[in-house]
This record gives C-alpha cells, structure tokens and sequence, in this order.
C-alpha cells in the first residue's frame, strides 16, 4: 500500500512568522478565558482578545489566514439568555454544547425561535449575526456580534477606552442589570472562534513553523 507523503515544512519569518504566531497565542489565551468555569474578568479579557482576533485593524485572524492561504469557517447555535427586557448570547452559542443538552436549552431560548444553527460560515457572517436583543416585535433592537464585543471590550475595561468612543445605551443598561449574564456572552463567542480557527492552526503546526523548528531538534 502506497501513502502520500507529509507536504515539506514551510517556516515563516520576519512579519508574517511573527502575525502567525501573535494570532496561535491570542486563540490559545482565548481558549484558556472561555472555559465553562470562567470568571467575568476572563470573559472581560475574552472581549479584547475577540477584537485583536476579529475586528481591530489588522485583525490577527484574517491576517494570519491570508498569510497562511486557509479559509476559516464558523459554526453556532442561537441560544439566547432573557434579562428583563433584553436577550444576549448564551454560552450555549456553542453548538458543541447544545447538542447535548436540548431540553435546557428549549427552556431559555428566545421565543420564536428555531434551534437550526450555523455551519461553515465565514469570518465576516459570524460578526454580522445578531448578539442581543432589545424590546418586542416590531420595536425590537438588534445588536451584531461585533458591536456587542467591541461595546463590552470598552466598557468592562478588555481594550484601551480610547480605541472606541461610541457608546451602546442598551447594552450598557443590559450590564449595569446583569454583569455577569452580559459578559458570559464571550464565553460561547469565544468558544465558536477558537473552534473555528483550530484546523488552521493544526495545519500550520503540522506542516509549518512548528513543525520544521521541530523536526531540526
């Protein structure tokens, strides 16, 4: 029987060995902030690593994907959690985890909505997806993914106040209710990312920097 052969190592250096690496870190300090046991100040860390992975200029993800010619996708459940007249992300955002435990999750999910999730989406449609909820029907308000990040990231200290001057009155109220509710948010976030990203960084470590650096100890 014949096999096909590991592809060459490919080591990176200068700028884009030093991208790659910043970006492996990041979703490994990600993975650490977003366990299950969590305390709010690793879901408040959780916001501003998300922004350096996702959103900032020069965002680590889509940089190191580009330098390492991968496409990224992105898989998760809506499951929301109530607070008194708003809605946000339940960790259960995981799919990993929902599709183990239905018969909770039915129990604090949005009503009218359906548990059909999200699969292989991309980079962009993750940070466009709805993240909380104001009000009812009609009047209702929607936040992205990306505005509840960069909101929490700001207000709970996760970035530096001046990289974002724009303020959310809603999620702001929806914090000063319920913190920890509010900021649990990332774990789920959090946890879809790091699944996300995780091929690309197992590709790279078998067949690139690591693994040539290895291979030569």
């Amino acid at each position: 029987m014949t096999t096909t052969p590991m592809p060459e190592p490919k080591p990176l250096a200068g700028q884009d060995g030093a991208t790659v690496q910043a970006f492996i870190d990041a979703v490994e300090d990600l993975r650490s902030r977003t366990r299950l046991t969590a305390s709010a100040y690793d879901c408040i860390q959780a916001s501003g690593l998300l922004r350096r992975l996702l959103i900032d200029g020069n965002a680590l993800g889509p940089s190191a994907a580009k330098i390492l010619g991968e496409a990224p996708t992105f898989s998760w459940q809506p499951v929301w959690r109530k607070g008194p007249d708003w809605w946000v992300l339940d960790p259960l955002f995981d799919p990993t985890l929902t599709n183990h435990i239905t018969k909770y999750v039915k129990g604090i999910m949005e009503p009218g909505k359906s548990l059909e999730g999200h699969r292989d989406k991309s980079h962009e449609e993750l940070l466009a997806t709805d993240a909380f909820l104001y009000g009812q029907d009609e009047a209702q308000e929607r936040r992205s993914l990306r505005e509840l990040v960069k909101q929490i990231a700001v207000d709970e200290g996760g970035v530096h106040v001046g990289m974002y001057r724009d303020r959310d009155a809603k999620i702001q109220a929806a914090l000063g209710e319920n913190r920890l509710r509010v900021l649990r948010s990332m774990i789920g976030i959090g946890r879809v990312v790091v699944r996300g990203y995780e091929p690309m960084i197992l590709m790279h470590l078998t067949t690139g920097e690591w693994a040539h650096r290895t291979s030569q100890e």
